[in-house]
């Protein structure tokens, strides 16, 4: 991250560069039944649009595409 960067950005690399990639293998965050309960109470029809803020390595998104939702997933870490 560059030194032009805005600072909450660079304080967020700094935070989550180095456990970026327990966040993609973590089983919990992958596969945690939260993730069904949340998709389940959203109650979204077939085709809806998710956006995902500070989605990090999009579980939450993929968990509502496959129930047939369509997402966009947006995070301000380059990790």
């Amino acid at each position: 991250m560059s030194e032009t960067s805005p600072r909450p950005v660079r304080r967020s690399d700094e935070h989550y560069t180095p456990i970026a990639s327990a966040y993609t293998t973590s089983a919990i965050h992958a596969q945690g039944a939260d993730l069904a309960r949340l998709v389940e109470l959203a109650a979204l029809p077939a085709g809806a649009l998710v956006l995902d803020v500070g989605t990090g390595t999009g579980h939450t998104g993929l968990a509502f595409a496959a129930a047939g939702a369509k997402f966009v997933g947006l995070d301000m870490n380059t990790s």
